[in-house]
C-alpha cells in the first residue's frame, strides 16, 4: 500500500485550527489574570483600611494600665506574620520573572511554575512552615478572646485544612495558581491576619469593662481578679491542641489551667461521650456518631455546687495520614516528598524510608508496614513494572526499578499501608511523581 501524503492545503489548514485554539486559550487566559488583579486591588484597599484600624486600636491599649505586655506580644507576633507574608510574595516575583526581577514589582503575572516552586518544592518549600505559623498565630491570638463565639469567631479567619481527603492545605492551596494568583492569594491571608489581630486587640479593650475597677475577664467574661488581686470567682481554662475541636474515635488531651480552687475539686460532666482527669490533663472521648460535645465544670464551693463554666466543641474524624519519601539530599540532609510534582532521579536512588504524618490533629505516629511501587515507561511501549515491599523500606528489587527510570517515566508509590501509634491500620493515599 502506498504511503499518504497529506497536501499543503490541508497541513496549512491544520496550522490554522492549531493557531486559532491558541489564541482563544490565551483569551481565556487574560481573563481571568485581570480578574484576579482586580480583586487584588479590592483587597489592597481592605488591608490599608484594616492596618490603620489596627493603629487605633494599638493608640487605645497603650492608654490603659497593666496591658503592655499583651500588647507588646499580639503587636510583635502581628508585625512577624506580615513579614513573613511579604517575603513569600517577593519569593513568587522573583521565581516568576528571573533576571528581570525588581522588588515590589510583579511582571510575568501569568507565569505557572512561581507558586508551587516557592510553596511545593521537594527541597525547600515554604507552605509547611507557612501553614504551622499562621495555625500558631490564629491559635494565640484566640487565646486572648474570653467570649467563645467570638473566639471561634476570630479562629474562622485561618481555616488551614485542606477539603481534598489526603491532602494538605499548602497543597490544596497553592499547587494550581499562576504568579498574580499566589501574590492575591497571600493578600488574602495578610488580610485575614489583620482581621485576627482585631479580634485580639479588641478583647483586650474589652477587658475592665464594666464595674468598678480593672478585672481580668475570662470565662465568658467573668470578672475574676479585682484590683487587691483577690479572686471574685475560681477561674478554670481547658485548652484543646486544635481550637475548639476534638477528634472521634480517640481520647482526646486538654490542658487545665485554674486559679483560686484547687485542682482535685473541679467536677467535670459532659453530654455525648466520656470525661475523665489525668493529672493536669482532662481526657474528653466522644461517643460514636458525635456531632457536638459540651464540656461542663463545676466545683463545691461553701456546701453548694457552684457552675463555673461550659466549653463547646465541634466533632471531627482523625484526618487521614500524608505519605511522604525520605530522601538524603544533594547537601546531606534528609528531605521529604509528597509528590505532585517532578523529582530528580538522583533523589530517588537516594530514598532512606516511606513515611507518613497528619497534618492537623493530636500527635500521631506513623509506621508504614508494606507498600508497591509501580513505574511506567515513556514512550509509545509504556512498560509498566510492579513490585511490593511488606516493609518501610525499599527492597533490593525495588532499588533496581529506580536505577532503570529515565526522564519523563512516571513513578507511583501505592497500597501504602500504616500502623497507627494509638492502635489500627489503614491504606492510605498513594505518592505520584514524574522523574526529570
Amino acid at each position: 500500500m502506498s504511503k499518504y501524503t497529506m497536501p499543503p492545503r490541508q497541513k496549512m489548514i491544520n496550522l490554522l485550527y492549531v493557531i486559532l485554539i491558541a489564541m482563544l486559550a490565551i483569551n481565556v487566559s487574560s481573563d481571568v489574570l485581570e480578574g484576579y488583579k482586580l480583586m487584588d486591588k479590592d483587597l489592597e484597599a481592605r488591608i490599608n483600611n484594616t492596618k490603620a484600624y489596627t493603629d487605633t486600636l494599638r493608640m487605645q491599649i497603650a492608654g490603659k494600665a497593666g496591658l503592655a505586655e499583651a500588647l507588646t506580644d499580639i503587636s510583635t507576633r502581628t508585625d512577624e506574620m506580615l513579614c513573613m507574608i511579604d517575603s513569600l510574595r517577593e519569593a513568587v516575583a522573583e521565581y516568576a520573572d528571573k533576571d528581570d526581577y525588581k522588588p515590589g514589582e510583579l511582571k510575568a503575572i501569568d507565569d505557572l511554575n512561581a507558586v508551587p516552586g516557592v510553596f511545593l518544592s521537594a527541597t525547600d518549600g515554604a507552605g509547611k512552615d507557612f501553614r504551622i505559623a499562621l495555625a500558631a498565630y490564629r491559635d494565640d491570638m484566640a487565646a486572648y478572646v474570653a467570649d467563645s463565639a467570638r473566639r471561634n469567631y476570630a479562629a474562622s479567619f485561618l481555616p488551614l485544612t485542606s477539603s481534598i481527603k489526603g491532602m494538605s492545605w499548602e497543597r490544596e492551596t497553592f499547587s494550581y495558581l499562576s504568579a498574580i494568583g499566589g501574590v492575591m492569594m497571600l493578600n488574602r491571608l495578610e488580610e485575614a491576619v489583620l482581621m485576627t489581630s482585631v479580634e485580639a486587640y479588641e478583647a483586650l479593650l474589652n477587658q475592665g469593662v464594666g464595674g468598678a475597677g480593672h478585672y481580668v475577664l475570662i470565662n465568658e467574661n467573668q470578672r475574676v481578679v479585682d484590683d487587691n488581686g483577690l479572686f471574685d470567682v475560681p477561674v478554670v481554662l481547658v485548652s484543646p491542641s486544635v481550637t475548639n475541636t476534638l477528634y472521634a474515635g480517640i481520647t482526646n488531651e486538654l490542658s487545665i489551667f485554674c486559679a483560686g480552687i484547687p485542682l482535685d475539686e473541679l467536677i467535670f460532666t459532659t453530654s455525648g461521650g466520656s470525661v475523665s482527669r489525668d493529672g493536669g490533663m482532662c481526657l474528653i472521648t466522644p461517643a460514636n456518631g458525635q456531632k457536638t460535645m459540651t464540656l461542663k465544670i463545676d466545683c463545691v464551693r461553701e456546701g453548694r455546687q457552684v457552675h463555673l463554666c461550659d466549653y463547646d466543641y465541634s466533632i471531627k474524624p482523625l484526618p487521614d495520614p500524608s505519605p511522604f519519601l525520605s530522601y538524603k539530599g544533594a547537601d546531606g540532609n534528609v528531605h521529604r516528598y509528597y509528590g505532585g510534582v517532578p523529582i530528580r532521579k538522583a533523589d530517588l536512588q537516594n530514598i532512606v524510608a516511606i513515611g507518613a504524618e497528619v497534618n492537623e490533629g493530636p500527635e500521631m505516629q506513623f509506621v508504614v508496614r508494606s507498600f508497591d511501587t509501580v513505574s511506567i515507561k515513556s514512550g509509545k511501549d509504556g512498560d509498566i513494572t510492579s513490585l511490593h515491599s511488606s516493609t518501610g523500606k525499599l527492597t533490593a528489587a525495588q532499588k533496581d526499578q529506580i536505577d532503570k527510570l529515565s526522564s519523563g517515566d512516571k513513578f507511583y508509590v501505592t497500597s501504602i499501608v500504616v500502623e497507627s501509634s494509638r492502635g489500627g491500620s489503614k491504606q492510605v493515599s498513594p505518592i505520584n511523581m514524574v522523574v526529570f
